[in-house]
């Protein structure tokens, strides 16, 4: 026979392990597709989220520049003005803020994802071996 440690299987026993283990890579193998495919939903997401970060900073800025010009606007206007232009350019920070979380909670998801297709692929290649063990003990056998 092949390897010591499989001479207590039957060769029905080897024939279930490596059909168990076929599947098990197979299995495996579909968690990591949707795995990656929900990480690049969460990078295209994460792009997008970015882009509207750096708007919502650039129109900011671009209020915060605003001046009233003082030979149209005076007394109450101009106050109404600035009092408009900050609640505005809170409200953007509010949201920017909001917006920023959110980008941090994808960028976190992503990781965690990341991290499981790792130990998952690693899983796979010891069900590989495994599965190598089996067949390489089979072919030994004749079977």
């Amino acid at each position: 026979m092949g390897n010591p440690d499989y001479d207590r299987f039957t060769d029905e026993n080897l024939i279930g392990q490596r059909n168990s283990l076929v599947d098990v890579i197979s299995q495996e193998s579909d968690k990591v597709s949707a795995l990656e495919d929900d990480a690049k939903r969460l990078r295209d997401a994460e792009s997008s989220i970015q882009k509207i970060i750096e708007n919502m900073q650039e129109t900011n800025s671009k209020v915060k520049d605003l001046e009233v010009d003082l030979t149209k606007w005076k007394g109450t206007e101009k106050g109404k003005f600035e009092k408009e232009k900050s609640t505005f350019r809170n409200g953007m920070k509010s949201y920017e803020n909001a917006t920023t979380g959110i980008l941090v909670q994808i960028e976190t998801k992503i990781m965690e994802i990341e991290t499981d297709i790792t130990r998952i692929n690693s899983q796979i290649t010891k069900f590989q071996t495994q599965l190598s063990n089996v067949r390489s003990e089979l072919n030994a056998r004749g079977v």
